[in-house]
């Protein structure tokens, strides 16, 4: 099955940012998904706090979208 930005977006629904129950994605902070082959981009809009959040929320997302079969 080939990732599209759908499937990326709906993968990362799993991450939720630090502290809160809600995800990235409900929250309006995937602001852009690029995919040029194999590559996927992604644009965060993660709200000014601690560096561990955001290494945090980055390795999240990288371990959401590798769980992708495509």
């Amino acid at each position: 099955m080939a990732v599209t930005e759908e499937r990326i977006r709906e993968a990362l629904t799993q991450v939720r940012f630090p502290g809160l129950k809600r995800d990235i994605v409900s929250f309006g902070m995937v602001e852009g998904v690029t995919i040029e082959g194999s590559e996927v981009k992604l644009r965060l809009n993660i709200p000014t706090g601690s560096p561990t959040h955001q290494e945090k929320i980055a390795r999240e997302c990288h371990d959401a979208i590798m769980e992708l079969e495509g």
